[in-house]
């Protein structure tokens, strides 16, 4: 069941715009400017979004057990997002 979520917050992640990382801003594909932590929590929570609606559709408990998605694009910079899932039951619901 994790690696099932696992696998597919990856491939999420990956079809996300191109990041260009510096050591004060994010630079996205549209040539939009944002500080680093901004870029990251839209990313987690779209992780999150996709966690949930997967424990909702196939309704599974999971407890309380960490895992690390990593969000890798060669040609520019790789991230990792450490999400601790607590313990969710199904129907959860995705809330932005």
């Amino acid at each position: 069941m994790t690696e099932i979520l696992i696998s597919v917050a990856e491939i999420s992640i990956e079809k996300t715009p191109p990041i260009i990382a510096t050591s004060e801003t994010v630079i996205s594909a549209t040539d939009t400017i944002m500080s680093r932590p901004h870029i990251i929590i839209d990313i987690s929570e779209a992780v999150i979004c996709i966690v949930d609606m997967i424990i909702s559709a196939t309704e599974r408990p999971i407890s309380g057990a960490g895992m690390i998605i990593s969000a890798i694009d060669t040609s520019f910079f790789g991230a990792e997002i450490s999400i601790a899932a607590a313990e969710k039951t199904s129907g959860g619901v995705c809330s932005r």
